[in-house]
């Protein structure tokens, strides 16, 4: 069972999406993608280009489309849109996906699609890793990491998306309960918001002791309220540990560089998707990042500054500002 062609739904088809899609695609399975015209209509035409942080090219022409109701044959459906957008997208499906698997950024994700969708059908779930796009056409994984989903025992339908992800060349896994995934995953997250404010790339944030204390800090917040709610994260994959990374973050730059390429690789163009965002003019998701930080603190009695100076940084962005904030700003007692 987990060796047959799979119908797969791919709504929100972005970065991510198309790239899931594109790959999944290549490997034979029966792939539609669901997005905006603006991404989809030269995929349509032309097909992707999928490169991998190995410098791997793969090609797939999966098919493309506006109406969620192209969704409707699919056995499973991978929703990759914003959490913002997810209730929205949950209820265009009601009517046709049997299960539905959301890869959101934040801890929301699993109550929106159990309240619209119904426990029995929603599961939830994250890709750890990142996408940029080189062209209209070509998209290169930028950073590495597995995509873990919710599997709720003997999950036939988990098990067979798993077993076609890792035959596309992209590792999977499940979990269960979610939750303290999604809570690591939200950990690693933090930089996202980081690395827009410091206008660089992701290599060059990280290269920045100074950048690399403000997420560790940020992360460090995290984890102490977590650690009040009763809430132990877990590691992502095999090097990817929040507690881990919040401490290497703050070693001296020459040992940074030694140990972080055994942690997680990184393509030298990557940057943030909420830098991604900002660019465009979209609202980000800090509220369930950092915001999900500050909220969880003062739940639990737990001070997370950063956190707030960071939110409060984003949100001048979001107007048009600039950040006007420097790392040690941020980091300020």
């Amino acid at each position: 069972m987990t060796g047959t062609r799979m119908r797969i739904g791919i709504l929100g088809a972005g970065t991510i999406g198309a790239y899931l899609g594109g790959r999944l695609a290549a490997a034979g399975h029966d792939v539609v993608l669901v997005g905006r015209p603006r991404v989809l209509d030269c995929i349509a035409k032309d097909g992707l280009v999928l490169e991998d942080l190995d410098g791997s090219r793969r090609e797939a022409l999966p098919r493309c489309a506006s109406d969620s109701a192209a969704l409707r044959d699919c056995e499973v459906v991978l929703i990759t849109t914003k959490v913002a957008d997810l209730e929205q997208a949950a209820a265009s499906i009601l009517r046709h996906a049997s299960i539905a698997i959301g890869l959101q950024n934040g801890v929301e994700a699993p109550r929106i699609l159990r309240q619209v969708l119904g426990a029995p059908r929603a599961r939830a779930g994250i890709v750890s890793w990142n996408a940029v796009w080189r062209d209209e056409r070509t998209l290169r994984r930028s950073t590495s990491g597995p995509v873990v989903i919710e599997q709720r025992g003997e999950d036939a339908i988990v098990l067979r998306v798993i077993a076609a992800l890792d035959r596309a060349g992209l590792p999977a896994k499940g979990a269960d309960p979610i939750e303290p995934v999604l809570w690591s995953k939200l950990l690693f997250n933090l930089n996202n918001a980081v690395n827009a404010i410091s206008g660089v790339s992701l290599a060059d944030e990280l290269a920045q002791r100074g950048w690399r204390r403000v997420v560790s800090a940020c992360q460090r917040e995290g984890l102490d309220a977590l650690r009040q709610a009763g809430i132990s994260p877990v590691r992502l994959g095999a090097t990817m540990d929040p507690r881990f990374a919040s401490r290497m973050l703050l070693v001296p730059d020459v040992v940074f560089r030694a140990l972080a390429g055994r942690v997680v690789k990184i393509d030298a163009a990557a940057r943030s998707s909420m830098a991604d965002d900002l660019a465009r003019g979209r609202k980000t998701e800090v509220a369930y990042l950092q915001g999900a930080i500050v909220a969880l603190g003062e739940k639990v009695g737990v001070p997370t500054p950063v956190n707030r100076r960071v939110v409060d940084a984003i949100h001048r962005m979001e107007r048009g500002e600039p950040a006007g904030v420097t790392a040690e700003q941020l980091l300020a007692s």
